[in-house]
């Protein structure tokens, strides 16, 4: 079943509940954890993936387009987002839910310039945009939509840079 969190049943039907990008857009993320718990039957799973947005992606030699784009994109995470940080912060979220201290992974995706990463970080940055302009942060000059893409490539190449993601916090449990 995928659904939202005002979905969930009352009693613990499901052998695993898992979250993907959710606590970040909670007003409590501990709450959405106890009720997801509650929703698995005992000795059930219980996991979240959350983005490290309080992190940036890193080039490697700095490619100065990606550093600009990624402090936007972080600035409009803080916000609008009530728990962009929730990644590093989901042992103690676990615990405070009355579960058992989870197993956790942290993940990022590594690339070259060929890599699908600079789009993808291109693209979010350009989709923010709007945001950007409507918090009254500050556009960079070199972000023509037209063309960005492809300097944030092009730069990428010139350089030979390597890409790391963000990463994401994976935790994991098991009902009690």
């Amino acid at each position: 079943m995928v659904g939202s969190d005002n979905e969930l049943p009352e009693g613990p039907p499901f052998d695993a509940v898992i979250g993907r990008c959710v606590l970040v857009h909670q007003t409590d993320p501990v709450a959405m954890i106890h009720r997801a718990a509650n929703a698995v039957r005992p000795g059930g799973i219980i996991a979240f993936q959350e983005p490290a947005l309080q992190l940036q992606a890193q080039a490697l030699p700095t490619v100065d387009l990606l550093v600009c784009a990624e402090h936007a994109v972080s600035s409009v995470s803080r916000a609008l987002l009530p728990h962009y940080d929730v990644s590093g912060r989901l042992i103690r979220c676990f615990e405070d839910a009355n579960l058992p201290t989870p197993y956790m992974t942290w993940e990022s995706v590594v690339g070259d310039h060929t890599s699908p990463l600079w789009r993808s970080i291109a693209m979010l940055y350009l989709g923010v945009q709007p945001h950007i302009k409507r918090l009254g942060l500050q556009l960079m000059e070199e972000a023509d939509p037209d063309t960005f893409v492809d300097r944030l490539i092009a730069a990428a190449a010139t350089l030979r840079s390597q890409i790391v993601s963000r990463p994401y916090s994976c935790a994991r449990t098991n009902r009690p």
